[in-house]
């Protein structure tokens, strides 16, 4: 869905799985441990101003690849759940983040070599970094991974052609879709004998410049 919703802005219902699915990972909030991609990426979120959504764009591929060795089950689903299950789920993770014109290399954000000891020192300081499924217990170990993410970079003819970037988002249409999609889950849990008084919901919404944040609140009566 995030590749037709980036060709054609006004493919509703690419836009509204798109929703579903930032959705249901949210439903993971406090139910998992996200790792070094999401913690690190507060570090350089912090560090150097770069957008959380961004921060994942350039971390993820290469924490995939660092943690592979000890996640070769979930890896394989990934893969496969992303349409080419003997290709590495992190180099499609990155063909996809290309392809939406987004920024794979911390390189490409302007950061200085000399900021990742900085960053990475903040980053010991973040919780989920110690979550990781391959532990990291130094800076060291963490500044390594922000080598990687600074300068690796496959070769540019295996990415996919990239897709147009994308006109001006409708924020106002976002914002009903995302509250269409809470109200669909709050009605379910009504009629599964749970009783709200109120959700909130934030729904990440993938636009041109990253992760949005649209915030739908829906009231239920008991």
């Amino acid at each position: 869905s995030l590749k037709r919703y980036a060709t054609d802005p006004g493919d509703l219902a690419a836009r509204l799985e798109g929703q579903q699915g930032a959705w249901l990972a949210a439903t993971s909030i406090r139910r998992t441990e996200y790792g070094a991609s999401h913690g690190l990426g507060h570090a350089l979120g912090a560090d150097a101003g770069v957008p959380h959504g961004i921060t994942s764009c350039v971390l993820l591929p290469t924490v995939m690849r660092h943690n592979a060795g000890v996640c070769a089950r979930q890896m394989a689903e990934i893969a496969a759940a992303l349409g080419e299950p003997n290709r590495p789920a992190a180099d499609q993770v990155e063909d996809l983040i290309a392809a939406l014109g987004l920024p794979t290399r911390l390189s490409q954000l302007g950061i200085g070599h000399d900021r990742l000891p900085i960053i990475a020192s903040k980053g010991m300081a973040n919780p989920w970094v110690h979550t990781n499924p391959r532990k990291i217990t130094s800076a060291a170990e963490l500044q390594a991974v922000l080598e990687l993410a600074r300068r690796v970079m496959r070769d540019s003819s295996r990415l996919p052609h990239p897709i147009p970037r994308l006109a001006q988002p409708d924020r106002e249409l976002d914002f009903h879709l995302a509250r269409g999609v809470v109200r669909h889950r709050v009605v379910d849990l009504v009629q599964r004998g749970q009783q709200p008084q109120a959700v909130v919901q934030h729904v990440a919404v993938g636009l041109d410049a990253g992760l949005v944040l649209v915030e739908a609140q829906v009231g239920v009566q008991a």
